[in-house]
């Protein structure tokens, strides 16, 4: 998975002249106020931060978004014409959504002035794309939102604290038209806010596109958690300050998407990396009924050729 060529290109260049040990020192910085953040206190609050903070990160959230809407608009068909980003950053998301969704504008809400400014140069690289997209200063909290067919917040709402949470899926609901997409990091963390935006939003009877089969209750136990992977390049800083030789990293991430409509779930959803053999693929897999190891012999020659391909957080259909 690369983000576009004009992008990485961009972030490769946008922080020429910084000396590796500050770059290191920012990035170091960003990351322990994320995991002691309160919540609701500012943490990319100037340009240098928010320079090196998208250039450390966008790849990958470029890829995580990508992925969820990739399993999203496999199965919700109905056209999307307007898309509401909430915390958008500097339009990551909607660099990803544009590549699987043809939508004629879209609304980016975001309060920090120095990510605005970065998303609107980072969209200069696209044209076309620039001119569908409109930024808007704000926040989840102190904003009203417009209704959009398609709303997303990624990487957002493990910024919300927990007595906001529901407020805060009230009005991502309340703003949809159509679809929802959450994305949130592949931890225990991530994912517990997944499930409570699942748990909840299934009590305003949205009905859940992917990653779920089926709207019962997870049936996951509580030490594990429903994450996906997919593999991503590194930009050069990423590289520098990881003192990184591989080209790539691999982002894991939880997500889920609803819609107003039920437009029905994958019947079989692979929870793990497949295990492939010249005798069988092995998966781990979450059907309507419960998590089941599945094992697709060779003997099987049609569902084993198409196993063969299936990739960790897709869907699997038998043959």
């Amino acid at each position: 998975m690369n983000l576009p060529y004009q992008y990485l290109n961009y972030i490769n260049t946008m922080l020429d002249g910084i000396k590796l040990n500050d770059l290191r020192n920012v990035v170091f910085n960003i990351i322990d106020k994320y995991k002691n953040n309160d919540g609701e206190s500012s943490i990319i609050n100037d340009e240098l931060k928010a320079k090196i903070y998208v250039a450390y990160r966008l790849p990958a959230t470029y890829g995580s978004v990508f992925e969820a809407s990739r399993h999203t608009f496999e199965i919700f068909k109905d056209k999307i014409d307007t898309v509401l980003d909430v915390g958008s950053g500097p339009a990551t998301s909607v660099i990803a959504l544009n590549e699987i969704v043809e939508f004629k504008e879209a609304t980016l809400l975001e309060k920090e002035d120095s990510m605005i400014n970065i998303g609107k140069s980072l969209l200069t690289n696209d044209e076309e794309l620039l001119n569908k997209c409109s930024y808007i200063k704000g926040d989840i909290n102190s904003s009203e939102l417009s209704k959009c067919d398609l709303v997303i917040s990624s990487y957002m709402l493990n910024e919300i604290s927990l007595e906001n949470l529901k407020p805060v899926l009230d009005k991502l609901w309340n703003a949809t038209n159509k679809v929802l997409i959450i994305v949130e990091p592949g931890t225990q963390k991530g994912f517990s806010i997944i499930k409570e935006a699942r748990d909840y939003l299934l009590t305003k009877e949205a009905k859940i596109i992917a990653p779920c089969t089926h709207l019962s209750t997870c049936p996951l136990k509580e030490n594990d958690w429903c994450h996906f992977s997919i593999r991503v390049e590194r930009s050069k800083i990423h590289r520098l300050i990881k003192d990184g030789s591989l080209p790539y990293e691999d982002e894991k991430f939880s997500y889920i998407s609803f819609s107003k409509n039920d437009c029905g779930r994958s019947s079989i959803r692979i929870l793990k990396e497949p295990k492939v053999s010249k005798p069988s693929v092995i998966f781990e897999t979450c059907n309507e009924k419960e998590i089941k190891k599945v094992e697709i012999k060779i003997k099987d020659k049609e569902n084993y050729k198409k196993a063969k391909k299936v990739k960790w957080g897709d869907s699997f259909n038998y043959v």
